[in-house]
C-alpha cells in the first residue's frame, strides 16, 4: 500500500504464508502498521492482503464510497495514532478502531452520496492505469532514444483539424 492515500501498487514480494486474508471489490483496506503513513485504498479488484492490513466492509449495501470517505479523513488516522500501541512501529488498536465515534446519517443519504461519487472513483482508477501504462512506455522507449537505437528524425506530428486551422 502506498502512503498518503495513494492506493496500491504491485507487490515487490509475496508472503510465504500458506493463507492470507482475502479482500473483495468495494472493501476498504487500511494499513494497521504506522497509521501516520495514511495508507488507505478502496479495492476495485479481489485479492489477498497482509494480516497487518485491516479490511472494512459497510453494514449497508451501496455505502462503500461513503465509508471510504469517512475513513479517508485525517481525524480517523489521528484517532488511530492516538490509540495505537508501540513507539517505534505503532500499530492501530483494533478494539479502539472499532470504537471510532462519528455521526451516522440515514442509510439512503449514504447510498445517494456513494452513488454520486462512484463514477469519479472509476474514472480515477482508469486514469491511474493509463498513467502506469504511459510510464512503462516511457521507461522502455527513453533508453532506446538516448542510445540512438530509435530515432524521431523525420517523424512529423499529426495535426488535428483545429491545429490545422490555427496554422492557416
Amino acid at each position: 500500500m502506498l502512503e498518503n492515500r495513494k492506493g496500491v501498487c504491485l507487490a515487490s514480494s509475496l508472503t510465504s504464508s500458506a493463507s492470507v486474508p482475502s479482500f473483495e471489490p468495494g472493501e476498504i483496506l487500511i494499513s494497521n502498521i504506522r497509521p501516520y503513513f495514511k495508507k488507505i485504498w478502496l479495492a476495485n479488484f479481489s485479492g489477498g492482503r497482509s494480516p497487518d492490513v485491516l479490511g472494512f466492509t459497510p453494514r449497508h449495501n451501496g455505502t462503500n464510497e461513503y465509508l471510504f470517505n469517512l475513513l479517508y479523513q485525517d481525524s480517523f488516522f489521528e484517532y488511530m495514532m492516538l490509540t495505537s500501541k508501540g513507539a517505534k512501529m505503532p500499530r492501530g488498536d483494533k478494539k479502539a478502531i472499532m470504537q471510532f465515534a462519528t455521526a451516522v446519517p440515514p442509510v439512503d443519504l449514504m447510498q445517494q452520496f456513494s452513488g454520486h461519487v462512484r463514477s469519479f472513483y472509476m474514472l480515477a482508477t482508469s486514469h491511474n492505469r493509463e498513467s502506469a501504462s504511459l510510464v512503462s512506455l516511457r521507461d522502455s522507449l527513453l533508453p532506446k532514444l538516448l542510445s540512438g537505437e530509435l530515432s524521431v528524425s523525420g517523424a512529423e506530428p499529426q495535426l488535428t483539424g483545429t491545429e490545422e486551422l490555427a496554422n492557416v
